[in-house]
C-alpha cells in the first residue's frame, strides 16, 4: 500500500493495485465521517462498495477492518454480487452467535444487543438498488441506530466476509 498525503486535512491509502483506496479525514468531528473505503474493479472503473466510518469508532473496531483489508481476498467482490440472504446469514452470524435479538421492522432487519446499546442494521431495500446512496448495512453502539456514539456505514456490495470480520468484532465490544 501506498500512503500519499495531499493536504493536512486527508491521508489517502492506495493499494498497490490501484483498487483499493482509503481517504482519512484528520480531526473529523467525532461523529462526521473520518473514513471512506472505496473498492474497485479496475484503477478506473466505477466504485464496486464503500464504507464509511465516523470519527469515534472505536480503535479495535478499525483495527479489524484494517486486518481484513489487509488479508487481500477479503475485500474482494465480484461485480453483480449485491447482498443474499445466504450473505446476510454469514455476515450476522457471529452476532447470532452472540445471542442478539433479531427483529424484521419492514425493509429492515435489525441484530441488537438485549441493553439496546449495539446493533446491526440491513436495508434490504437499499440491498437491491446498487447505485443507492442509502446504507445497506449500519453498524452502531450508542442510544440507537438514529443516535450513535459511533457508527459504520457499508454499500450494497460491501463483501460479506468483512462485514463479518466487523460484526464478530462488535459482539464482543
Amino acid at each position: 500500500m501506498r500512503e500519499r498525503t495531499w493536504t493536512d486535512d486527508t491521508t489517502h491509502a492506495i493499494h498497490e493495485s490501484q483498487t483499493l483506496r482509503i481517504e482519512r479525514v484528520h480531526e473529523a468531528d467525532p461523529r462526521e465521517t473520518a473514513w471512506t473505503i472505496a473498492a474497485y474493479e479496475t484503477p478506473v472503473s466505477d466504485r464496486m462498495w464503500h464504507l464509511t466510518m465516523i470519527g469515534a469508532t472505536p480503535a479495535p473496531v478499525l483495527l479489524t477492518l484494517l486486518n481484513t483489508l489487509a488479508e487481500g481476498d477479503a475485500w474482494k467482490t465480484a461485480v453483480g454480487s449485491p447482498a443474499t440472504e445466504k450473505t446476510v446469514t454469514e455476515a450476522t452470524r457471529p452476532l447470532i452467535d452472540a445471542g442478539w435479538k433479531h427483529t424484521v421492522d419492514g425493509r429492515w432487519i435489525r441484530w441488537e444487543t438485549s441493553q439496546g446499546d449495539a446493533g446491526v442494521q440491513f436495508d434490504a431495500f437499499a440491498a437491491q438498488s446498487p447505485h443507492t446512496t442509502l446504507a445497506t448495512w449500519t453498524l452502531w453502539a450508542g442510544a440507537s441506530t438514529d443516535r450513535p456514539t459511533w457508527a459504520i456505514h457499508a454499500s450494497p456490495y460491501t463483501p460479506a466476509p468483512m462485514i463479518a470480520h466487523l460484526t464478530g468484532e462488535l459482539a464482543h465490544v
